[in-house]
């Protein structure tokens, strides 16, 4: 992903012209404007793009810097290669359908997507991995609303996974890759909905699920596969922890009530040793 970011030049085919101050090599059918580039074509593994801001056409959108969010945004049916972060702010809202988003950090942690207080994200039907597997990338939603539904996420971390301290979240039915995490954490707020997901580590991993003083929150349905924990409550009370299935590769715990959680109602959940681990 190199080769995409930061020069101000794109590299289709046969000339070079420039236009707004933009050099490109033109052979595909593109027009210009600004620093926006549409296209009816992909380009080919040795026609690169380069541009500093948007190379776009209708499969394909390329995006240098942060994209940052102040109003009501919707993308859908693209596939978006972005490097940077995606940035919500207070009272912008972004949708995001039927995207596949290849976040493109040089190292662990380097770009991440932010959903900051008062604003709002929407993503389903999606998937958001790193370029590199190795170099994982930071979801925050910080007292904004979230709608994370049928998604596929690869790479997330490299510390706390899906973090969110909000109210009445809804992650739904996503399948969730992450490493030397938990897969998803709640922290504080309440009220949120974890239903259906599968979640997996890439890695060492942490929970599945953590609760970090976290109320009322209902946790029902999940599959989770981890290596070295499934579903943690820390400080959290009158939670619904119901009819997930756990599977642990490691000498672990399943469900993991620590000091300081009281009144959660823990029932019909499957605890089960994956039948290929070894343990002591």
């Amino acid at each position: 992903m190199e080769r995409y970011k930061r020069l101000a030049m794109a590299v289709l085919m046969g000339c070079l012209v420039s236009v707004a101050g933009i050099w490109m090599i033109v052979g595909t059918k593109a027009a210009v404007s600004d620093s926006i580039v549409t296209s009816t074509e992909v380009p080919a593994d040795d026609h690169y793009i380069y541009l500093p801001l948007i190379a776009k056409n209708y499969t394909v959108q390329y995006r240098w810097g942060d994209w940052i969010v102040t109003s009501t945004e919707t993308v859908e049916n693209v596939t978006v290669f972005l490097s940077g972060n995606i940035i919500v702010e207070n009272g912008g809202s972004l949708t995001v359908r039927n995207v596949r988003l290849t976040m493109d950090c040089s190292y662990e942690g380097e770009y991440g997507i932010f959903a900051h207080a008062g604003s709002s994200l929407s993503i389903c039907g999606s998937e958001i991995m790193p370029s590199d597997q190795e170099n994982t990338f930071v979801f925050t939603v910080d007292n904004a609303e979230l709608l994370f539904r049928n998604n596929l996420i690869r790479g997330v971390g490299p510390r706390e996974g899906i973090w969110i301290s909000a109210d009445e979240a809804i992650v739904e039915g996503n399948t969730i890759y992450h490493k030397e995490s938990a897969g998803i954490t709640l922290q504080g707020g309440g009220g949120s909905l974890i239903k259906g997901n599968l979640i997996h580590s890439q890695g060492v991993g942490g929970s599945g699920i953590q609760l970090n003083s976290s109320h009322g929150n209902t946790i029902t349905g999940n599959y989770v596969r981890n290596q070295i924990g499934a579903i943690d409550l820390v400080s959290s009370w009158n939670n619904l922890v119901a009819d997930n299935e756990v599977t642990l590769k490691l000498n672990s715990t399943g469900i993991h009530v620590h000091n300081g959680s009281g009144n959660n109602v823990i029932v019909n959940n499957t605890i089960a040793k994956d039948p290929t681990a070894e343990w002591a």
